[in-house]
């Protein structure tokens, strides 16, 4: 048990190498609170670093084959409110050294001022660093529009306005209109500004990567600001057509 309960640090792993041990190792002092490691079905080639994660005072939970980002991440939370229910919430990080020291003790930080609050972490997105937990509870939001069908095709499900009314929430169902299903998350342009953060496919939850796609029927959740998003090809970069040949044999 830890002396000082404030943040658990949970981080989901499929497969890592030496950059997990490194983030504990550096991590260090600057670390009150409990470590959460799940090995999310990784290969015994992975298992010395879970076993010096361990040795660096990480707790290991393993799920026996590979259940996705989202369910490790229940699978952490479920355990941390198990073991430590006075904790005040929980910091995430991934395994690949991604995530500096500094931006993860600086959420924790942030998250342990502000305990009525989530606290995002975004990269040059523009958005306020915390935003109310109505996001992700939906109960008593400012504002909810079901069903609202627009003329391109998708179907905008619940629309929230976050952060003191400077950003907004929407949930968008994926139709065959969508353009670039299917392409990885990290080929696409999407507008500054833009952040795509949850995928819902079925009954699975998906907190997107760069190998991450859509496809039609999914459910997605986008935070925007400064930006109005009425379709959900609304948040792509525009995309300049490339002339024929024609058109430019034709020039003077």
């Amino acid at each position: 048990m830890h002396p000082e309960l404030v943040i658990a640090l949970v981080i989901p792993a499929l497969e890592p190498d030496g950059r997990l041990p490194a983030l504990l190792r550096t991590l260090g002092p600057d670390w009150s609170g409990p470590a959460v490691v799940v090995d999310d079905g990784s290969s015994a080639a992975a298992q010395p670093y879970f076993a010096e994660a361990e040795r660096l005072g990480a707790t290991v939970l393993r799920h026996p084959a590979n259940r996705g980002k989202g369910a490790a991440l229940k699978t952490a939370f479920a355990h941390c409110l198990a073991v430590w229910p006075d904790l005040l919430g929980c910091g995430t990080a991934d395994a690949d050294g991604q995530h500096t020291v500094e931006d993860v003790c600086a959420v924790a930080r942030a998250a342990a001022e502000e305990t009525d609050k989530l606290v995002m972490g975004v990269r040059d997105l523009g958005l306020d660093s915390v935003i109310s937990p109505k996001l992700i509870t939906a109960a008593q939001i400012l504002q909810v529009v079901r069903g609202m069908q627009n003329s391109q095709g998708s179907v905008m499900n619940t629309f929230y306005r976050i952060a003191d009314g400077s950003a907004e929430a929407m949930e968008f169902t994926v139709r065959d209109t969508t353009r670039h299903l299917r392409t990885p998350l990290k080929d696409l342009h999407l507008k500054n500004g833009i952040l795509l953060a949850v995928i819902m496919r079925g009954r699975e939850i998906i907190i997107p990567e760069g190998s991450s796609y859509i496809q039609e029927g999914d459910s997605v959740i986008l935070i925007s600001r400064g930006w109005r998003i009425l379709d959900l090809n609304d948040i792509y970069e525009e995309e300049i057509p490339m002339p024929s040949a024609a058109s430019l044999n034709g020039r003077g």
